[in-house]
């Protein structure tokens, strides 16, 4: 019976660390596929056991800073029939342009620190995205139109 080739010679390693930031991306590089499991901890052992510097490795932020690749775009966001996340309209009307403060008050922080706006569907429909209908309002101001939680709202 012959014996596999070894794959994890301390040169390769050496050469795939220093071109990855994530034992992941050394498994990519020396096996050209995703691992998991008993693959990805072998390949930690080994580049433990060669000594081999891995302190700029970022662990589990090796996204930190990056933009996502399954980001939505504003024109993606803004569109009618769908309820989107609060976080992503904001960051979608932020990204438009339009000033992150109250359209009522004026008002953008509280007592020295940030205010977290909510954003108020001027014709209370929820699934209606559209930019013209989406307006940032204090929890104050929000609270007494007639489109917060279900007023003005039929229950069926």
């Amino acid at each position: 019976m012959q014996g596999r080739a070894f794959k994890y010679t301390k040169e390769r390693l050496e050469a795939a660390v220093s071109k990855t930031t994530s034992v992941q991306g050394v498994a990519r590089i020396i096996l050209g596929k995703q691992v998991s499991g008993n693959q990805h901890q072998h390949i930690k052992k080994m580049i433990q056991k060669y000594g081999i510097n891995h302190s700029h490795f970022l662990g589990y932020a090796h996204n930190k800073g990056m933009i996502s690749n399954q980001r939505k775009l504003p024109n993606q966001i803004f569109i009618v029939g769908q309820r989107q996340k609060s976080a992503q309209l904001r960051r979608a009307l932020l990204e438009s342009g339009i000033e992150y403060k109250c359209l009522i008050c004026g008002i953008d922080k509280w007592k020295d620190g940030k205010l977290n706006l909510e954003i108020d569907h001027i014709d209370g429909n929820s699934t209606n995205n559209k930019i013209e209908n989406l307006r940032f309002m204090c929890p104050n101001c929000h609270s007494q139109t007639h489109t917060f939680g279900f007023r003005g709202k039929i229950l069926k």
